[in-house]
């Protein structure tokens, strides 16, 4: 019971078109996966400037339960400094109320041309807080936090 010669070959090993297809569908869930992760790497740095944000979110939150009017709530009233370049953060004031976060478009990793800046706005209801989101520019918006991707409070 000896095998000939060509039935030995063509049972070793792969074919050249077998690897090319493999490498073929690598590239493409590569090319598919590398910007979902890039992104979410800059949503994960991003999280940093909404924790950072904390202090003055209560601030204003007990402000507004003092009923101190709303055009008088910034970092001056609440004996807050305005935060400059803290981690990711390049600076944090607060003025009528309303928390700007600018980010450090350095080190999120998004174009230095532009900045992520988000504006948390409170609403004061029913004797609680609730907190809305804007991002600028618009297409920034993908890496807020999910509950700051929904249009804001009427």
């Amino acid at each position: 019971m000896q095998m000939s010669l060509s039935s030995k070959l063509t049972t070793r090993g792969f074919s050249l078109i077998e690897l090319l297809i493999v490498i073929v569908i690598i590239g493409i869930l590569s090319s598919l996966a590398i910007p979902l992760y890039t992104d979410h790497i800059i949503r994960a740095k991003v999280i940093e400037l909404f924790a950072l944000a904390e202090p003055a979110k209560f601030a204003v939150a007990e402000a507004l339960i003092s009923h101190t009017p709303i055009n008088e709530i910034n970092n001056d009233t609440l004996g807050l400094e305005k935060t400059i370049n803290v981690g990711k953060v390049e600076d944090i004031f607060i003025a009528n109320a309303i928390i700007t976060i600018t980010g450090n478009s350095k080190a999120l990793g998004i174009p230095e041309n532009k900045t992520f800046r988000v504006e948390l706005m409170p609403k004061a209801k029913n004797g609680t807080i609730q907190w809305s989101c804007l991002t600028s520019p618009v297409e920034f918006k993908k890496y807020a936090p999910a509950d700051c991707r929904i249009d804001p409070i009427p």
